[in-house]
């Protein structure tokens, strides 16, 4: 069934949770893509618990390799689980069973399976929506502590001020997303400069995906400048931040 969403009218919003995914959905409401139901107030698609274990059947394959670095050779050429494959197809059960043809979905738990959803729809459209690490952290979200989703990583005490929980997970899908080999349809997008300059980005999306975007009220003041210093502070991310252009 999952063949019925592996074409370029179907749009797949990734990103870290806590980086400004809901622009998106939001911008495009009205558009005619429909993104599925129901819908939480984050734009995200419910109910998730399918997805979640689909994430936990996910994991365990990725390899880690030690100081905040994971190999995902093994995820990226092996056989796709058929126990993965059905736990989509049921949470995408209100895409799948639609009558519209102009499809998509945006949950951060997207990231976190990103190159099987690659490889189950290299055919669909996917923009990875980024941001920096001072904003995406500032507050532990339900994706921070890898190993709840079956990620061999490293194990820290857990406190809500503790970044280095938060950074690890950034620097995971940063990786995640750049070490699998891209579909024909891709686009990547900074939160921040979306911010700045909204009607530039804003067209972009809008020739990438084929359809015109709302102009948003975008609040500037959710830019965070780099006032922790965490790149300095947790040197694992300065190699990411800076392919990123946020030296």
């Amino acid at each position: 069934m999952l063949e019925r969403l592996n074409h370029p009218d179907t749009l797949i919003i990734i990103g870290r949770g806590h980086s400004g995914t809901r622009i998106l959905p939001k911008a495009l409401e009205g558009s005619g893509i429909f993104f599925g139901s129901p819908l939480n107030s984050a734009y995200d698609l419910l109910p998730a618990e399918p997805i979640y274990e689909a994430c936990r059947i996910f994991g365990p394959y990725v390899t880690y390799k030690g100081n905040y670095e994971w190999d995902f050779a093994r995820v990226n050429q092996m056989e796709i689980p058929q126990g993965f494959t059905e736990l989509l197809q049921q949470y995408l059960h209100s895409l799948l069973h639609s009558e519209k043809t102009r499809l998509g979905w945006k949950i951060p738990q997207n990231t976190l399976i990103f190159p099987w959803l690659v490889r189950l729809l290299p055919a669909a459209k996917f923009i990875h929506w980024i941001r920096h690490p001072e904003g995406s952290c500032s507050k532990m979200t339900g994706i921070d502590r890898l190993e709840k989703w079956g990620i061999d990583c490293d194990r820290f005490l857990f406190h809500e001020w503790n970044y280095k929980i938060r950074l690890a997970s950034w620097k995971y899908h940063y990786d995640i997303v750049h070490q699998t080999p891209k579909p024909d349809h891709f686009m990547e997008i900074r939160f921040e400069d979306y911010i700045t300059e909204q009607a530039r980005y804003k067209k972009q999306v809008e020739d990438f995906i084929g359809i015109p975007l709302k102009e948003l009220e975008l609040d500037k003041n959710k830019i965070i400048g780099a006032t922790k210093n965490l790149g300095k502070k947790y040197p694992f991310v300065q190699q990411s931040m800076m392919a990123l252009d946020y030296s």
